[in-house]
């Protein structure tokens, strides 16, 4: 199952997925749009992509423990679903207009909906089995909901997308050795028969 590094290797696989249908259209170079923060100081970048929250899917529900190996077993993956927000860097010195905002945001919206699938092993290809395909959405929270997410970083509010992906599989580490049974012994006795002591 998917290793610790799949979040972030979401996030730079939007990132990526962006440049390639954004630049140099909408936005002239790929390191305009940035994995950031809407509190980060840095000027250079345009669209920002923002990791700003992760829930374990408690409604999966799932056995334990799985094997591995002969005589040992790993606990099973526990689903995440994250959250991202996409926005525009208001620090940017290239100083876009509201019109110009739009259509970035409109341009991501329609790339987003395009490639809505996103596949553990073309992110992690070392993974041994096929996992199941991280879903993305639009998050359809409320204005004051966004207004919140805003706050929390300190900043103004401003037109944004904000997506959930899910389910996101994180292995476990923990292995723990079984005993696997290697000889049986039974006896049986027939109805009504007594035992004879010698």
């Amino acid at each position: 199952m998917a290793d610790y590094s799949i979040l972030s290797d979401i996030s730079k696989y939007l990132a990526g997925l962006l440049r390639e249908h954004m630049c140099p259209d909408l936005i002239p170079l790929p390191s305009q749009i940035e994995v950031s923060g809407p509190g980060d100081k840095n000027q250079d970048y345009i669209l920002g992509i923002f990791l700003y929250r992760i829930e374990e899917e408690t409604e999966a529900v799932l056995p334990r423990f799985q094997p591995a190996g002969r005589m040992s077993q790993q606990q099973m993956p526990k689903p995440y679903r994250i959250y991202f927000m996409f926005y525009i860097n208001n620090a940017s010195q290239a100083n876009y207009k509201a019109a110009d905002a739009q259509k970035i945001i409109g341009r991501t919206l329609q790339i987003l909906s395009d490639n809505d699938h996103i596949m553990p092993n073309m992110l992690q290809p070392w993974l041994q089995s096929a996992e199941p395909s991280v879903i993305l959405s639009q998050d359809k929270i409320s204005l004051e909901a966004k207004f919140q997410i805003w706050q929390a970083v300190n900043q103004p509010y401003q037109l944004s997308l904000f997506y959930q992906a899910a389910p996101v599989l994180l292995s476990s580490e923990t292995v723990r050795d079984i005993v696997r049974v290697s000889e049986a012994r039974f006896s049986l006795d027939s109805i009504g028969e007594r035992r004879q002591e010698s």
